[in-house]
Protein backbone atom coordinates (compact mmCIF):
# COMPACT_ATOMS: atom_id res chain seq x y z
CA UNK A 1 0.00 0.00 0.00
CA UNK A 2 3.00 2.59 0.41
CA UNK A 3 3.70 2.14 -3.16
CA UNK A 4 0.51 3.02 -3.58
CA UNK A 5 0.04 5.87 -2.28
CA UNK A 6 3.65 7.62 -3.41
CA UNK A 7 2.20 6.79 -7.10
CA UNK A 8 -0.85 8.51 -6.43
CA UNK A 9 0.87 11.14 -5.05
CA UNK A 10 3.39 11.74 -8.08
CA UNK A 11 0.32 11.81 -10.62
CA UNK A 12 -1.21 14.86 -8.73
CA UNK A 13 1.07 16.35 -6.65
CA UNK A 14 3.51 18.84 -9.65
CA UNK A 15 6.90 18.92 -7.37
CA UNK A 16 6.70 14.57 -6.90
CA UNK A 17 8.92 13.83 -4.25
CA UNK A 18 10.35 17.03 -3.15
CA UNK A 19 8.89 20.29 -0.83
CA UNK A 20 5.30 19.86 -1.88
CA UNK A 21 4.95 15.99 -2.01
CA UNK A 22 4.76 13.40 1.34
CA UNK A 23 7.24 12.15 3.21
CA UNK A 24 8.52 9.07 4.57
CA UNK A 25 6.06 9.44 7.17
CA UNK A 26 3.04 10.43 5.79
CA UNK A 27 3.15 7.80 2.77
CA UNK A 28 3.37 5.59 6.43
CA UNK A 29 0.68 7.31 7.75
CA UNK A 30 -2.26 7.62 4.62
CA UNK A 31 -1.38 4.04 4.20
CA UNK A 32 -3.23 3.11 7.09
CA UNK A 33 -6.50 4.92 5.95
CA UNK A 34 -6.36 2.22 3.07
CA UNK A 35 -9.21 -0.32 4.13
CA UNK A 36 -8.91 -4.34 2.37
CA UNK A 37 -7.45 -4.11 -0.80
CA UNK A 38 -8.65 -0.45 -1.70
CA UNK A 39 -6.58 1.49 -3.78
CA UNK A 40 -5.23 5.11 -4.09
CA UNK A 41 -5.70 6.75 -7.45
CA UNK A 42 -4.84 10.82 -6.05
CA UNK A 43 -3.41 12.51 -3.50
CA UNK A 44 -3.76 16.64 -3.05
CA UNK A 45 -2.11 18.16 0.24
CA UNK A 46 -2.50 21.35 1.79
CA UNK A 47 -1.80 23.77 4.01
CA UNK A 48 -4.83 24.62 5.12
CA UNK A 49 -7.64 23.68 7.05
CA UNK A 50 -10.34 21.32 5.81
CA UNK A 51 -13.56 22.78 5.52
CA UNK A 52 -17.08 21.37 6.10
CA UNK A 53 -20.53 22.42 5.84
CA UNK A 54 -23.52 20.18 7.01
CA UNK A 55 -26.99 21.14 7.62
CA UNK A 56 -26.03 24.39 7.94
CA UNK A 57 -23.38 24.52 10.33
CA UNK A 58 -19.83 25.53 9.57
CA UNK A 59 -16.51 22.89 10.57
CA UNK A 60 -13.30 23.79 10.47
CA UNK A 61 -10.75 21.14 10.79
CA UNK A 62 -7.22 21.87 10.96
CA UNK A 63 -3.72 20.10 11.03
CA UNK A 64 -1.04 20.72 13.51
CA UNK A 65 1.10 23.43 13.34
CA UNK A 66 3.64 22.12 10.99
CA UNK A 67 1.06 19.89 9.63
CA UNK A 68 -1.31 19.36 6.79
CA UNK A 69 -3.97 18.58 5.11
CA UNK A 70 -5.11 15.83 2.76
CA UNK A 71 -7.27 14.23 0.04
CA UNK A 72 -6.74 11.11 -0.83
CA UNK A 73 -9.30 9.56 -3.65
CA UNK A 74 -9.52 5.60 -3.55
CA UNK A 75 -11.27 3.88 -5.80
CA UNK A 76 -14.18 3.54 -3.75
CA UNK A 77 -13.75 6.47 -1.05
CA UNK A 78 -12.85 10.13 -1.11
CA UNK A 79 -10.74 10.80 2.59
CA UNK A 80 -10.03 13.99 3.89
CA UNK A 81 -7.57 13.73 6.92
CA UNK A 82 -5.65 16.39 8.83
CA UNK A 83 -2.92 15.85 10.11
CA UNK A 84 -2.72 16.40 13.48
CA UNK A 85 -0.37 13.51 14.43
CA UNK A 86 -2.23 10.43 13.67
CA UNK A 87 -2.25 10.83 9.55
CA UNK A 88 -4.53 6.86 10.22
CA UNK A 89 -7.21 8.76 11.38
CA UNK A 90 -9.70 9.53 8.68
CA UNK A 91 -11.61 12.85 9.51
CA UNK A 92 -14.36 12.75 6.75
CA UNK A 93 -14.97 9.41 4.86
CA UNK A 94 -17.26 9.81 1.50
CA UNK A 95 -18.10 6.81 -0.37
CA UNK A 96 -17.75 7.73 -4.14
CA UNK A 97 -21.02 6.56 -4.59
CA UNK A 98 -22.68 9.22 -2.51
CA UNK A 99 -20.58 12.11 -4.53
CA UNK A 100 -23.22 14.18 -5.84
CA UNK A 101 -21.39 16.85 -7.56
CA UNK A 102 -17.34 18.20 -7.70
CA UNK A 103 -16.71 22.03 -8.03
CA UNK A 104 -12.89 23.31 -8.50
CA UNK A 105 -12.76 26.89 -7.88
CA UNK A 106 -10.00 28.95 -8.94
CA UNK A 107 -8.33 32.41 -8.84
CA UNK A 108 -5.27 33.90 -8.42
CA UNK A 109 -5.55 34.01 -4.97
CA UNK A 110 -6.56 30.80 -4.21
CA UNK A 111 -7.55 27.50 -5.70
CA UNK A 112 -10.26 24.93 -3.81
CA UNK A 113 -12.14 22.04 -4.52
CA UNK A 114 -15.41 21.03 -3.04
CA UNK A 115 -17.00 17.45 -2.77
CA UNK A 116 -20.73 17.71 -2.69
CA UNK A 117 -22.27 14.75 -0.89
CA UNK A 118 -26.20 13.70 -1.84
CA UNK A 119 -26.97 14.69 1.65
CA UNK A 120 -26.20 18.22 0.98
CA UNK A 121 -22.64 17.91 2.83
CA UNK A 122 -19.81 20.12 1.14
CA UNK A 123 -16.55 19.55 2.16
CA UNK A 124 -13.80 21.71 0.58
CA UNK A 125 -9.61 21.50 0.72
CA UNK A 126 -7.31 24.42 -0.88
CA UNK A 127 -4.54 22.51 -2.55
CA UNK A 128 -1.13 23.97 -1.99
CA UNK A 129 0.21 21.97 -4.10
CA UNK A 130 -0.98 19.41 -7.37
CA UNK A 131 -3.17 19.10 -10.15
CA UNK A 132 -7.01 19.90 -7.81
CA UNK A 133 -8.87 20.12 -11.72
CA UNK A 134 -7.75 16.50 -12.36
CA UNK A 135 -8.63 15.43 -9.31
CA UNK A 136 -11.99 16.88 -9.29
CA UNK A 137 -12.62 15.25 -13.01
CA UNK A 138 -11.27 11.73 -11.50
CA UNK A 139 -13.61 11.97 -8.66
CA UNK A 140 -16.56 13.08 -10.43
CA UNK A 141 -16.09 10.69 -13.08
CA UNK A 142 -15.76 7.74 -10.93
CA UNK A 143 -18.73 8.81 -8.59
CA UNK A 144 -20.98 8.97 -11.43
CA UNK A 145 -19.89 5.42 -12.45
CA UNK A 146 -20.76 4.10 -9.42
CA UNK A 147 -24.03 6.27 -8.72
CA UNK A 148 -25.26 5.21 -11.86
CA UNK A 149 -24.18 1.50 -11.28
CA UNK A 150 -25.81 1.28 -7.91
CA UNK A 151 -29.05 2.42 -9.08
CA UNK A 152 -29.22 0.06 -12.11
CA UNK A 153 -28.12 -2.88 -9.73
CA UNK A 154 -30.64 -1.85 -6.87
CA UNK A 155 -33.37 -1.60 -9.54
CA UNK A 156 -32.72 -5.17 -10.68
CA UNK A 157 -32.85 -6.11 -7.04
CA UNK A 158 -36.22 -4.44 -6.94
CA UNK A 159 -37.75 -6.16 -9.45
CA UNK A 160 -37.00 -9.40 -8.23
CA UNK A 161 -38.71 -8.47 -4.93
CA UNK A 162 -41.36 -6.75 -6.77
CA UNK A 163 -42.20 -10.35 -8.82
CA UNK A 164 -41.81 -12.49 -5.50
CA UNK A 165 -44.24 -10.38 -3.37
CA UNK A 166 -46.71 -9.23 -6.30
CA UNK A 167 -46.23 -12.00 -8.94
CA UNK A 168 -49.76 -10.70 -10.38
CA UNK A 169 -47.74 -7.90 -11.43
CA UNK A 170 -45.64 -10.02 -13.63
CA UNK A 171 -48.02 -12.41 -15.20
CA UNK A 172 -45.31 -13.38 -17.29
CA UNK A 173 -41.74 -13.88 -15.23
CA UNK A 174 -40.00 -13.74 -17.94
CA UNK A 175 -40.81 -9.85 -18.10
CA UNK A 176 -39.19 -9.92 -15.10
CA UNK A 177 -36.05 -11.68 -15.83
CA UNK A 178 -35.80 -9.74 -18.98
CA UNK A 179 -35.80 -6.41 -16.99
CA UNK A 180 -33.10 -7.54 -14.57
CA UNK A 181 -31.06 -8.50 -17.43
CA UNK A 182 -31.43 -5.14 -18.96
CA UNK A 183 -30.96 -3.47 -15.59
CA UNK A 184 -27.50 -5.42 -15.41
CA UNK A 185 -26.72 -4.10 -18.95
CA UNK A 186 -27.08 -0.13 -17.89
CA UNK A 187 -24.95 -1.14 -14.82
CA UNK A 188 -22.12 -2.94 -17.16
CA UNK A 189 -21.97 0.38 -19.31
CA UNK A 190 -21.74 2.58 -16.08
CA UNK A 191 -19.01 0.45 -15.29
CA UNK A 192 -16.85 1.07 -18.67
CA UNK A 193 -18.18 4.49 -19.09
CA UNK A 194 -15.13 6.27 -18.95
CA UNK A 195 -11.26 5.21 -19.42
CA UNK A 196 -9.88 6.67 -16.22
CA UNK A 197 -12.33 5.38 -13.38
CA UNK A 198 -11.27 2.18 -11.50
CA UNK A 199 -13.37 -0.70 -14.24
CA UNK A 200 -12.12 -3.80 -12.13
CA UNK A 201 -13.36 -2.12 -8.83
CA UNK A 202 -16.57 -1.51 -10.49
CA UNK A 203 -16.92 -4.98 -11.87
CA UNK A 204 -16.44 -6.84 -8.80
CA UNK A 205 -19.24 -5.28 -7.09
CA UNK A 206 -20.90 -5.34 -10.06
CA UNK A 207 -20.05 -9.39 -11.21
CA UNK A 208 -20.93 -10.05 -7.21
CA UNK A 209 -24.85 -8.65 -7.22
CA UNK A 210 -24.75 -10.47 -10.83
CA UNK A 211 -24.00 -13.44 -9.38
CA UNK A 212 -26.76 -13.55 -6.55
CA UNK A 213 -29.17 -12.14 -8.82
CA UNK A 214 -28.57 -15.34 -11.26
CA UNK A 215 -28.94 -17.55 -8.71
CA UNK A 216 -32.18 -16.40 -7.48
CA UNK A 217 -33.57 -16.39 -11.14
CA UNK A 218 -32.71 -20.01 -11.22
CA UNK A 219 -34.09 -20.72 -8.12
CA UNK A 220 -37.51 -19.09 -9.46
CA UNK A 221 -36.79 -21.02 -12.42
CA UNK A 222 -37.23 -24.41 -10.37
CA UNK A 223 -39.80 -23.08 -8.25
CA UNK A 224 -42.61 -22.17 -11.54
CA UNK A 225 -42.39 -25.80 -12.15
CA UNK A 226 -42.71 -27.29 -8.43
CA UNK A 227 -45.19 -29.35 -8.27
CA UNK A 228 -45.78 -30.03 -12.28
CA UNK A 229 -45.65 -33.07 -13.78
CA UNK A 230 -44.40 -33.06 -17.67
CA UNK A 231 -47.03 -35.68 -18.41
CA UNK A 232 -49.91 -33.36 -16.35
CA UNK A 233 -51.97 -31.01 -18.75
CA UNK A 234 -50.21 -27.28 -19.73
CA UNK A 235 -46.96 -29.19 -18.13
CA UNK A 236 -45.40 -27.39 -22.17
CA UNK A 237 -46.17 -23.77 -21.36
CA UNK A 238 -45.15 -24.06 -17.82
CA UNK A 239 -41.79 -25.28 -18.73
CA UNK A 240 -41.12 -23.66 -21.69
CA UNK A 241 -41.63 -20.51 -19.38
CA UNK A 242 -39.16 -21.62 -16.75
CA UNK A 243 -36.40 -22.49 -19.28
CA UNK A 244 -37.20 -18.69 -20.58
CA UNK A 245 -36.30 -17.73 -16.97
CA UNK A 246 -33.13 -20.16 -16.74
CA UNK A 247 -31.95 -18.88 -19.95
CA UNK A 248 -31.66 -14.88 -18.71
CA UNK A 249 -30.30 -16.39 -15.57
CA UNK A 250 -27.64 -18.55 -17.72
CA UNK A 251 -26.63 -15.37 -19.62
CA UNK A 252 -26.76 -12.92 -16.81
CA UNK A 253 -23.95 -15.39 -15.11
CA UNK A 254 -22.03 -15.61 -18.25
CA UNK A 255 -21.93 -12.00 -19.75
CA UNK A 256 -22.15 -10.16 -16.09
CA UNK A 257 -20.58 -12.52 -12.69
CA UNK A 258 -18.15 -14.45 -14.83
CA UNK A 259 -19.76 -17.57 -13.22
CA UNK A 260 -19.57 -21.15 -13.70
CA UNK A 261 -22.43 -22.90 -15.73
CA UNK A 262 -22.48 -25.76 -14.99
CA UNK A 263 -25.72 -25.66 -12.59
CA UNK A 264 -27.48 -24.15 -15.17
CA UNK A 265 -26.74 -26.24 -17.65
CA UNK A 266 -27.96 -29.06 -15.47
CA UNK A 267 -31.71 -27.31 -15.07
CA UNK A 268 -31.42 -26.39 -18.97
CA UNK A 269 -31.18 -30.36 -19.78
CA UNK A 270 -33.69 -31.45 -17.61
CA UNK A 271 -36.36 -28.63 -18.64
CA UNK A 272 -35.30 -29.60 -22.32
CA UNK A 273 -36.16 -33.53 -21.54
CA UNK A 274 -39.47 -32.24 -19.81
CA UNK A 275 -40.63 -30.20 -22.46
CA UNK A 276 -39.91 -32.84 -25.42
CA UNK A 277 -41.85 -36.08 -22.66
CA UNK A 278 -45.35 -33.21 -22.34
CA UNK A 279 -45.05 -32.20 -25.73
CA UNK A 280 -44.70 -36.18 -26.86
CA UNK A 281 -48.21 -36.69 -24.01
CA UNK A 282 -50.04 -34.43 -25.61
CA UNK A 283 -49.77 -34.55 -28.88
CA UNK A 284 -47.38 -31.38 -29.76
CA UNK A 285 -44.72 -32.73 -31.81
Amino acid sequence: MFENIIEASKRTVSRGEGPGGPTDETVDGLSETLVDDETAAHVLTSLNPIQRIHEGRAESIAPRRDGRSFLLATDRRVLFVADDGALSSVDIAVPLAEVDAVVHRSSLLESALVVETVDEERISISPSDGDAEAVGAYIERTAESWREMGAALDSARETLETYRDETDRYEDPLRASQRIQGRLALADDARSRYADTPSERLAEHLRSVAAELADALHTEAERLTDGVHPDDEGATAVYEQARGVLEHARQIAVEHADADTETFDESMVRFDEAIERSRWVWGET
